[in-house]
């Protein structure tokens, strides 16, 4: 995101340092990290504000439910993406066979398909629990030692955030989510926290954080909400 923004300001110099980033589901993720990062790596850019709904920010349980096979067809979908992003990071350090096999492996190209949902969605529904088991206990230590370098939060934000979760989050349970919040919150982090506890990923949208971001670009200050977060979710 942060690059993006970089990239914005090339093609129209005129344009403004400040900015804010909106982002749902892995965007939320995207998001959140990016207000992590900004101190250093964002160093020439003024970062206002970041909204995340439903953000992708602790995958511990895709690991945990891959090996124990009780992954729902959504995590089947997450985790066979994230597992193809870590091939394309580390090419040569990431074994993927020893996550993959059966009709996963058959029908991998398919699975990260963006041209067909149906068939993803039929695909993942008929793959068995041992087509995406980790191969054992040393290649769950590895997938796990990789979820520690994306999993949020990694240090703290910069700029006031905040966080819309579902409670009916068929990828990421709530409880995963309210996991990286305290985390966040223990960072000194400032958050404004909603929790939609009838609602999925999907229906948690953009449109309810725009009111929120344009107070924060009008310089309206926000409310934190990790004091009473914090309280609620001892750790």
């Amino acid at each position: 995101m942060i690059d993006a923004v970089r990239a914005a300001r090339t093609i129209v110099p005129e344009a403004s340092t400040s900015w804010a980033a909106l982002g749902a589901r892995e965007g939320g993720q995207a998001a959140w990290a990016a207000n992590e990062l900004i101190d250093n790596y964002g160093y020439d850019l003024n970062l206002i504000a970041t909204a995340s709904l439903a953000p992708m920010a602790n995958l511990d349980v895709l690991a945990d439910a891959a090996m124990a096979g009780t992954l729902n067809t959504d995590q089947k979908l997450a985790y066979v993406a994230y597992l193809a992003a870590l091939k394309d990071q580390y090419y040569y350090d990431f074994e993927l066979d020893d996550y993959r096999r059966g009709a996963a492996q058959e029908n991998w190209d398919a699975l990260l398909s963006c041209n067909d949902a149906a068939q993803r969605i039929s695909l993942a529904e008929k793959l068995s629990a041992d087509d995406l088991r980790p191969a054992g206990p040393e290649a769950l230590k590895t997938l796990r030692g990789y979820l520690q370098k994306t999993n949020l939060p990694q240090g703290p934000t910069a700029a006031p955030m905040y966080v819309i979760y579902a409670g009916r989050d068929a990828v990421v349970p709530a409880a995963s989510t309210e996991r990286a919040l305290a985390e966040a919150c223990k960072m000194g982090d400032g958050i404004q926290i909603a929790f939609w506890p009838e609602s999925t990923r999907e229906q948690v949208e953009p449109v309810a954080a725009l009111g929120w971001l344009n107070d924060r670009m009008q310089s309206i200050p926000a409310a934190n909400d990790c004091p009473a977060f914090t309280a609620a979710h001892p750790r």
